[in-house]
């Protein structure tokens, strides 16, 4: 005749069962520090640039990308009086490491803002300023800028792009184009943002179309004249191409 267990050996036995099963654990979800921040994504007509391993179609041109670098400065947000709040912050984008780039504005004060404003390139004091006088972790510093300022010809190079192109298949050549100069610095402004900041998470989205360096309003053509450009005064190449970066970067 089989013995029945005890109610107290049945109770221990449950409790060895529930012990071997594998425990869950809740998982942690991370909260977003608070900040006001842009991302920006750069493409080449709507599509993330992938450096040195792509080829992209403009009118005129079958172009890769190698290097994609450029200085944000100058922002200002504006409030609802209409009004344009002043921000210190300086940015050195450098597309061919981060191609969706996040800034993050600092101790940025709270309340409701209506637009943004900045300037891809450096004001002309800080443009012929000292590079080693700013701190070495500074975007206008030696130490992060430095392949961004002409040691030869003191200023900023605000916008730097450069590739391979293709001349006559399957000759390839390349192209090197430096935009930097006081009266090529570019504003945007976009006043159809409106946000509101108290210790929330706020992304301003951006887009830098790169096709429109070479296509918009001017189509860029790229031969032997016209290969590379250092923005000296009388080159019609950076007169070209400046006039196609006020379309380069978007609310997205």
């Amino acid at each position: 005749m089989r013995k029945s267990l005890s109610p107290f050996a049945i109770l221990m036995l449950v409790l060895l069962i529930s012990s071997c099963k594998e425990k869950t654990v809740d998982p942690v979800i991370p909260t977003e520090t608070p900040a006001v921040k842009m991302v920006i994504r750069h493409e080449f007509d709507g599509e993330l640039i992938k450096f040195n391993s792509v080829e992209y179609n403009t009118t005129h041109n079958l172009i890769s990308f190698a290097e994609l670098s450029y200085f944000l400065t100058d922002f200002e947000f504006k409030k609802p009086d209409g009004s344009w709040m002043p921000f210190d912050y300086q940015a050195l984008i450098m597309a061919r490491q981060t191609p969706i780039d996040t800034l993050v504005f600092p101790n940025f004060p709270k309340g409701a803002y209506q637009g943004i404003r900045f300037k891809l390139g450096v004001d002309s004091a800080k443009n012929h300023a000292d590079p080693a006088l700013w701190p070495n972790e500074h975007p206008l510093s030696i130490m992060r800028g430095g392949t961004m300022h002409w040691s030869w010809n003191a200023g900023y190079i605000f916008c730097k792009i450069e590739g391979r192109f293709f001349k006559d298949a399957p000759i390839q050549g390349a192209y090197s184009y430096h935009i930097g100069r006081d009266d090529l610095i570019t504003q945007y402004t976009f006043e159809n943002i409106s946000f509101n900041y108290n210790d929330n998470v706020v992304v301003l989205p951006m887009r830098f179309e790169a096709k429109n360096f070479f296509e918009s309003p001017h189509q860029h053509i790229m031969r032997d004249s016209a290969l590379f450009s250092h923005s000296a005064y009388g080159d019609p190449v950076a007169e070209i191409l400046h006039g196609n970066m006020s379309n380069l970067i978007i609310k997205d």
